[in-house]
């Protein structure tokens, strides 16, 4: 029996599992996504759906359609979507992508269907225009993946739109005629060509200089495309709204030019169009994707800037901005992204610096929307007892373009009292100021009935602030734009003398705005014995570095000196003959234009000004016409 029963031999009762061996998998979230690979069709490309650490593919079919199913677990439906297509066979080099948003809101845009189509969210659109736009996102978050949806609306608020166009023109390009625009020597991955920043901007800077015609044609097309823009309704047109660009480069944000455009749509189809240049009632109404804007009467003269290549001795033979006179009855907007404006114009051309001077081009240009989101908050305790450059309106000027229907708004420098008052310095004018609950809009109340709000868009640097201007008149007028405001810091403060004048005075910047990167560009020379010229240095037919002055031209010849630390600068002509440069005081011989630089700041060489021109109409008098400038210049010693 003991043996039997107590030898051992062979163990205790095994303890049985804890939990169910075979667990019930995880509720899963799915959701179909369904849209098109295009800027022209992408047959049979490969798309591939990215959430956190998943991915899900699918094929697109001849037309570049395609639908994908995604399944995630319910806890990880906070993930963000990112969607990226591949080319096949002879477009396999074709990488597009889309910044899409967190599941759990797409899930919520799908409805009942769970399925997203390009109506509820026109990111499940895979473009040369959605690439662009993940690209340069990706590029302003220093180079990470974005995984908000609240991050990706903060920095598309923040995007230069004019460099989306360009580089969505030059994608469509690449991928469109690839025979006239391959890939660069060496690149076989269009998505790693895009991810480096001087390769991309090389990219769309080769694809303009081949043919501005067909860059701009191709661009044209492209915001014509209704697989490539976001619709328009009715219903979605806004009440009103103020688009601008964003430039990265300091110069075109002290130009200012006209970069920005203001709009207001009354329900009954009418409404007006401003900005720094003009101001006129239109009718709108919407057509397909896009609103369609007449003016109730052209804008004639009409002043703008593209870059161009003058093939002229006079002009120079790199890329660099031209200016130029054009008429326009209307406009067409459409959306490129939810922040991206574009506008679209049929110009009647009457004056450009080189090239046709006549005829009808339709140019688009991309816009920002401004919004909240991409205003700054203001200090108000960084705004009192201050001095800054802000907009005012003129009446006493003659400035004003009639039949353009400008207002003369110009920069003044405005002295802001703590105790909520201030005047200007320029134009005398008495204004009181505060700042709306927000932080977010400067008001100026003037006395002669022009009200002013300024909204702050970025620090440009130390001395700067990228600002739009919004400026009412008591008429009825209204001028909207878009530059700099100095800072007129006392810590700063300098004042002209014989030893910073004498020397080259580089505008905007010493090799910074309009001209290739083998020159130096555009300057003031001034000489020790008080005569100077303006000077352009260019790139010749061969390519040399060539200095184009006043031999070119006696028009540009003057006479300089210094009055209570302002550089002045005089330009005489004779009333009989036109003769530019004559000599005073020839009693035949008067100044017929003086620019006086009012000096603000100085950084190292750099300094800022405000610049006021005079100008006669003829001999007799005062001067008859003011206007005034904003100036940054770099300083150059001229060679012993």
């Amino acid at each position: 029996m003991s043996g039997c029963g107590g030898g051992g031999g062979g163990g205790s009762t095994p303890t049985p599992p804890s939990g169910n061996p075979n667990p019930n998998p995880p509720a899963l979230s799915r959701l179909t996504l369904t849209g098109t690979v295009t800027d022209a069709p992408i047959s049979n490309a490969i798309v591939t759906a990215t959430v956190g650490g998943e991915t899900f593919t699918a094929n697109a079919d001849a037309n570049g359609n395609y639908s994908l199913e995604i399944a995630i677990a319910q806890s990880a439906t906070s993930g963000f979507v990112t969607l990226s297509a591949k080319g096949v066979g002879a477009q396999s080099y074709v990488e597009f992508s889309s910044l899409l948003g967190t599941f759990s809101a797409l899930l919520t845009q799908a409805g009942s269907d769970a399925t997203l189509s390009n109506t509820e969210n026109f990111g499940t659109q895979i473009t040369n225009v959605s690439t662009a736009l993940a690209v340069l996102l990706k590029e302003a978050n220093g180079g990470q993946a974005l995984t908000t949806d609240a991050l990706v609306a903060s920095l598309s608020a923040s995007l230069d739109s004019q460099e989306l166009l360009n580089l969505a023109t030059a994608i469509k390009l690449l991928v469109d005629q690839p025979s006239d625009y391959p890939l660069p020597a060496g690149q076989t991955s269009l998505r790693a060509l895009l991810a480096d920043s001087d390769l991309r901007q090389q990219l769309v800077a080769a694809a303009y200089q081949q043919d501005p015609p067909n860059f701009s044609a191709t661009q044209n097309e492209m915001v014509s495309d209704s697989t490539l823009i976001e619709p328009v309704t009715p219903a979605a047109v806004p009440a009103n709204l103020i688009a601008t660009t964003l430039p990265s480069d300091v110069a075109e944000a002290y130009m200012g030019l006209d970069r920005t455009v203001a709009y207001d749509f009354n329900a009954n189809g009418t409404g007006t169009a401003t900005n720094r240049f003009f101001h006129r009632n239109m009718t709108w109404t919407v057509s397909g994707d896009a609103i369609e804007i007449v003016y109730a009467t052209p804008v004639l003269s009409m002043v703008g800037y593209e870059r161009g290549t003058c093939p002229s001795p006079e002009f120079g033979y790199g890329p660099h901005d031209l200016y130029m006179e054009y008429n326009v009855s209307g406009a067409t907007l459409r959306w490129l992204s939810e922040r991206i404006l574009t506008i679209t114009e049929s110009r009647q051309i009457v004056y450009r610096d080189c090239g046709p001077s006549s005829g009808t081009e339709i140019v688009t240009v991309a816009r920002t929307i401004m919004d909240p989101s991409n205003t700054r908050t203001i200090d108000a305790a960084q705004l009192r007892n201050t001095a800054r450059t802000l907009w005012v309106w003129d009446g006493s000027s003659d400035y004003q373009d009639v039949e353009s229907g400008s207002t003369p708004v110009m920069p003044d420098t405005a002295d802001l009292r703590a105790d909520g008052t201030g005047s200007t310095r320029i134009f005398a004018k008495l204004f009181t100021w505060a700042l709306d609950a927000s932080g977010k809009v400067l008001t100026l109340n003037f006395t002669d009935g022009s009200v002013g709000k300024f909204y702050s868009l970025r620090q440009v640097d130390a001395v700067s602030t990228d600002m739009v201007y919004d400026l009412a008149l008591s008429s009825g007028r209204r001028s909207v734009g878009a530059a700099v405001s100095i800072h007129a810091d006392l810590q700063r403060s300098f004042a002209y003398t014989a030893n910073n004048a004498v020397g080259r005075h580089y505008w905007m910047g010493l090799g910074e705005y309009g001209a290739p990167a083998e020159v130096k560009g555009f300057r003031y020379r001034f000489d020790t014995d008080g005569t100077g010229s303006r000077e352009d240095e260019i790139l010749d037919i061969n390519g040399n570095a060539v200095v184009r002055d006043v031999n070119y031209s006696r028009r540009w010849g003057l006479f300089w000196h210094i009055d209570d630390g302002m550089l002045v600068s005089e330009r005489t002509r004779m009333p009989v003959t036109g003769t530019y440069n004559c000599l005073r005081p020839d009693p035949q011989c008067f100044v017929d234009e003086e620019r006086r630089r009012i000096p603000l700041v100085s950084v190292g060489n750099r300094t800022y000004s405000l610049e006021l021109w005079r100008y006669r109409i003829d001999s007799q008098g005062d001067f008859l016409r003011r206007q005034t400038y904003l100036g940054i210049y770099d300083y150059e010693a001229l060679a012993p």
